[in-house]
């Protein structure tokens, strides 16, 4: 028994002192490998990143002693212990051949020396440099490329190119180092020079200036300029954003400006570069006021100078038509909840009759598709483009942008266009283009229909009951207030069909049909025209909305409808 005992017990003993000799072995690191610059490589920038693999057998972290110089026989020891498998190098001569190796070593103080490796810096004496030819979209931020070469059609990467433009005499710009494809690229800001034509460029090797080459660059004034007044700082901002991505485009024809007011993201000003990327303008380190009437005259001033053949502007936001619109912290859109104020449609008239007038005017915004809103704004702009209902969060699909080419009508068909394929399942939905130019004599039609049923109604008492169903079978803009809005078309055609003495209805549509030059609706009746009037049931909802009605020029300049309304409820 004591026998097994002892030979079980010098077993046990071999096994620990086996477990202790493998615990104890250390595998030295693998050598560094996969250099970069390739061994023997030339025609290398003398600014570079020397980069290596290197990996432990057993896992351990490892660092690094980097060896450098121009005899390989006597390399320096530049860097001990360094964790990276990157070394920047910089400043070294031109056409000169370089050595270099790397010692790796583990946490166990086991070394593996890597080969000595080698690589020659570009000749910067036989460096040829180009400028490409190329189009300039005004409004957008644009770029000047220059490509560095090596005397075997290398590209160099880390040289320093300076850029020169020629205005009457050379002014320079600023020196840009090329990338890994030899190329230096020069940004110019969106307003660099807004005028049509050609510019002289001129780029350099700076520290070789006899090297250079230089190109006309064309600067061509984009078909649209669109403005886009992005009213986020309220519970759409994240609606906001995905259109800001939307807004992304290449279309070398239009350029793009955007104010953004965010509620928690940075506000700013935006433009596109060439590539469909945003830069940034400018930054604000207080909040905007999206609500302040000032800050839109602002912002369309700013970019006046930036000349196209057709100019958009788009106001995004919440919107209630011109409900509210005498009321200083209801108003009928660019809701700014952290300034607590919105604009009326008479502040945004007043705004826009200060500047030339656009081709297109949007309301990315709720109910502002009314005859109301559209008459105050008729002399603002050619088309005007809303929605008679409510629209989802998401808005307009800004893609629009990457396709528009064309006149101001072909662009609002394809922005309505969008609109609808992006909302497939949403119900109900409209949008529409009027031409403003028929605004006025729309008014006057609704004016002429109002006389007439409001002296129809002196005559016949009986009246009332029927124009009060024509009234209710019309489409609304949604619930209360917004029921109080019905479009025009829907009533119209009710009263013509079936009130043969007023014959002004056939007069409103016809001017309707005039007015409404495109439409896309649905969840409404055929006859919906996409105009909403307002017309109350009750005198209190009239008289609710009084001040607001005092505010608007379809109500001062025309008087026959709101006649007609103060009979009808009364």
């Amino acid at each position: 028994m004591q026998k097994k005992i002892f030979s079980m017990l010098v077993l046990f003993s071999l096994i620990l002192f086996a477990s202790s000799c493998v615990s104890v072995f250390n595998n030295p690191p693998n050598a560094p490998a996969n250099p970069y610059p390739e061994d023997n490589a030339t025609d290398v920038s003398p600014d570079l990143s020397l980069q290596w693999s290197c990996s432990d057998p057993d896992g351990d972290s490892l660092v690094y002693d980097i060896y450098f110089g121009t005899d390989s026989n006597n390399l320096q020891l530049v860097e001990q212990n360094y964790s990276s498998n990157s070394y920047q190098i910089s400043d070294l001569e031109y056409n000169k051949k370089y050595y270099w190796k790397i010692v790796a070593k583990d946490t166990k103080n086991a070394i593996k020396e890597g080969p000595i490796w080698s690589f020659t810096t570009v000749d910067i004496n036989k460096c040829k440099i180009t400028v490409s030819q190329k189009t300039i979209t005004i409004g957008r931020v644009g770029y000047v490329e220059a490509k560095v070469l090596s005397s075997t059609d290398k590209p160099v990467e880390n040289i320093d190119v300076t850029f020169e433009y020629y205005d009457g005499t050379w002014k320079q710009l600023s020196t840009v180092k090329t990338n890994s494809y030899g190329i230096a690229s020069q940004e110019l800001p969106y307003d660099f020079h807004t005028q049509e034509g050609q510019l002289l460029f001129r780029a350099y090797i700076k520290d070789q200036p006899a090297i250079s080459a230089q190109e006309n660059i064309n600067f061509q004034k984009p078909s649209w300029v669109f403005l886009i007044y992005l009213a986020a700082d309220n519970n759409l901002e994240q609606y906001a954003l995905v259109d800001l991505e939307e807004m992304k485009n290449t279309n070398s024809k239009i350029s793009v400006f955007t104010l953004l007011d965010g509620k928690d993201v940075e506000d700013a000003l935006l433009t596109l570069d060439e590539y469909g990327e945003y830069k940034y303008i400018e930054t604000y380190q207080q909040d905007i006021n999206s609500g302040d009437p000032e800050v839109l005259k602002n912002f369309i001033e700013r970019f006046s100078n930036i000349t196209s053949a057709y100019r958009g502007l788009i106001i995004w936001n919440h919107g209630s038509a011109w409900l509210g619109d005498s009321d200083y912290t209801t108003k009928a859109i660019g809701f700014d909840d952290t300034q607590n104020t919105a604009l009326a449609v008479s502040e945004i008239r007043q705004v826009l009759e200060k500047f030339e007038k656009f081709n297109i005017l949007g309301m990315d915004a709720c109910l502002m598709g009314s005859i109301e809103v559209a008459y105050e704004l008729k002399d603002c702009a050619e088309y005007f483009i809303a929605s008679f209902f409510s629209e989802p969060s998401s808005g307009w699909d800004y893609s629009f942008l990457s396709e528009i080419d064309g006149d101001s009508l072909t662009a609002g068909q394809l922005i309505v266009d969008k609109y609808f394929n992006s909302l497939p399942d949403s119900t109900p939905l409209s949008l529409c283009v009027y031409d403003m130019s028929h605004l006025s004599d729309l008014a006057d039609k609704i004016s002429n229909i109002g006389s007439e049923l409001k002296d129809a109604l002196q005559s016949d008492s009986s009246l009332r009951t029927r124009i009060l169903y024509y009234r209710n079978s019309s489409t609304k803009a949604g619930s209360y207030p917004y029921n109080l809005l019905i479009d025009m078309g829907d009533f119209a055609s009710q009263v013509k069909e079936n009130e043969i003495q007023i014959t002004t209805a056939s007069e409103v549509l016809s001017s309707l049909d005039n007015t409404v030059v495109y439409k896309k609706i649905k969840g409404a009746a055929e006859t919906t025209y996409g105009v909403s009037i307002f017309f109350p049931e009750k005198q209190n909802d009239l008289k609710s909305f009084t001040d607001d009605l005092n505010t608007l020029l379809f109500y001062t300049d025309t008087t026959g409808w709101i006649d007609f309304l103060n009979e009808f409820v009364r």
